[in-house]
């Protein structure tokens, strides 16, 4: 079981991402998330196996809240600026106390790509994790060929540093990733 990061609120932190919102994922998430984790286009340039119904949504959401409330994972939805259901999520987890460290995860449904979505949630979700959760390192993994996702990194400043080489077992084939990660600005 992952270790609680204490500096985690009790409360669920809304951030404003641009002109999205990021919430607590809810259980009337459920029909957009499985929507877009079952659409190939969105997860096969992930180390996520394909959804094969809503009740796995439920169940996945009910995961990520039950983790919030064990600090061991903060994940947003994105929701659009009309409000309704997220178009995506972006999250931190692996959290390590002592090394004020968490990797960042996220995904988008397709609809929404190219939009600014992504590139304003990670920057909400980037300012937060320095700010208030004290962290000194984010990182993130990116399964190699995952040119979107290496774009939304690099444009928010994180560095490449290095291939992990048959790093995750995905859909049953050891794959290849890259490591990135961005460090608190100096003084943090």
């Amino acid at each position: 079981m992952p270790a609680a990061y204490p500096l985690i609120p009790d409360r669920f932190p809304r951030l404003q991402a641009g002109v999205f919102v990021l919430r607590e994922v809810e259980l009337n998430d459920a029909p957009a998330w499985f929507a877009w984790a079952a659409d190939p286009e969105v997860v096969l340039p992930t180390s996520a196996d394909l959804m094969t119904g809503e009740s796995a949504a439920r169940q996945t959401i009910r995961h990520i809240r039950a983790a919030f409330r064990n600090k061991t994972m903060v994940r947003w939805a994105i929701a659009p600026p009309s409000g309704g259901p997220a178009i995506g999520t972006i999250g931190l987890f692996a959290f390590e106390w002592k090394d004020r460290r968490a990797e960042v995860g996220y995904v988008l449904d397709r609809a929404s790509w190219g939009k600014g979505a992504m590139g304003a949630s990670l920057a909400a979700v980037v300012s937060y994790a320095f700010e208030t959760l004290d962290l000194h390192r984010l990182e993130a993994t990116v399964l190699a060929g995952n040119e979107r996702s290496v774009k939304v990194l690099e444009g928010a400043g994180f560095e490449r540093e290095g291939l992990l080489r048959g790093y995750k077992k995905v859909r049953g084939e050891f794959r290849d990733f890259w490591m990135y990660s961005l460090l608190a600005p100096r003084g943090a």
